[in-house]
């Protein structure tokens, strides 16, 4: 029922974010949560393992109801570090190991969709962001993810080996351009905060038990803060200019009945203020500066 939130929050992807595999929105609530459905069967059906989707309802006239079996367990951002044992890690990047077999990405590898079974089994929940036949990027954008996600809990050097032991040093390596916060989860974002430094950690770690240099970045945000700066200024701008237009006929008669004797003291004044600024700058630097350009 959510299907409003959905839209902004994609609309503000793709205006802030490029290069993260975001699809156009599906044209209507039911096609959103036939898709999540497909992808669920589809993981279910090549093994990974994701609770049984039993039924898909409508519920009134703008919502629906996706009925899935239960989880005796708890979620990975729920449960202890003592919980997160090798077994358990290994466990799930097998999980993730057969998404990627079959190319499906997840795409929201957070710890809040990986629960922990009483068994102590792993299990992928929540396929509402993901796609099949993914691209490689979207692929590695997954590895990033979930690595990034579970060194905030247990370390960047827990985090990485067990990814290389299934993965492969390949695979793990690769995910490095797309280990930065702007192409993280919102939630893993916030975590991260807290842990000054540690992205890069995990990123060193990576490349040493990878034997592989640091790579470029990928380029993931279309505004930097220039731009956003700039943008909002623009904004600014034509908020106060935009009522003053409203008023041309006022503005018209104000310039007519001008005195016009008064314009070149104005500008006098005006490059005064220029050639303090000039004498401030030339007083301020111990460096003799040409006094035109300045």
């Amino acid at each position: 029922d959510q299907r409003a939130a959905d839209l902004l929050f994609r609309i503000y992807r793709m205006v802030h974010l490029r290069n993260v595999g975001d699809e156009r929105p599906f044209s209507s609530l039911r096609r959103t949560v036939e898709h999540e459905a497909l992808v669920a069967l589809q993981a279910r059906d090549v093994g990974v393992r994701t609770p049984r989707l039993r039924c898909v309802a409508p519920v009134g006239t703008d919502s629906f109801l996706l009925c899935y079996d239960i989880i005796d367990g708890s979620s990975l951002d729920g449960v202890d570090e003592e919980q997160l044992t090798d077994r358990v890690l290994v466990g799930l990047w097998e999980q993730v190991g057969l998404l990627r077999q079959y190319r499906i990405a997840h795409r929201d590898l957070r710890l809040a969709n990986v629960f922990l079974a009483e068994d102590g089994e792993p299990w992928l929940i929540d396929f509402g962001f993901s796609e099949i036949a993914a691209s490689d990027m979207l692929l590695r954008a997954d590895v990033a993810q979930l690595i990034a996600a579970l060194a905030v809990t247990i370390g960047a050097e827990r985090a990485v080996q067990p990814a290389i032991d299934v993965l492969g040093p390949e695979a793990v390596a690769d995910c490095l351009p797309r280990l930065q916060p702007a192409a993280l989860s919102g939630a893993t974002q916030t975590e991260l905060k807290a842990h000054k430094g540690l992205l890069d950690e995990v990123r060193s770690e990576i490349e040493q038990r990878c034997s592989v240099e640091e790579p470029e970045l990928e380029p993931v945000t279309r505004f930097g803060g220039k731009q956003i700066f700039t943008l909002v200024m623009l904004v600014a701008v034509f908020y106060f200019l935009i009522p003053q237009f409203a008023d041309l006929p006022g503005i018209v008669t104000q310039v007519k009945d001008a005195n016009w004797s008064w314009l070149v003291p104005i500008l006098l004044a005006s490059a005064g203020t220029y050639l303090a600024a000039t004498m401030s700058t030339l007083g301020s630097v111990p460096n003799r500066l040409p006094i035109g350009p300045t």
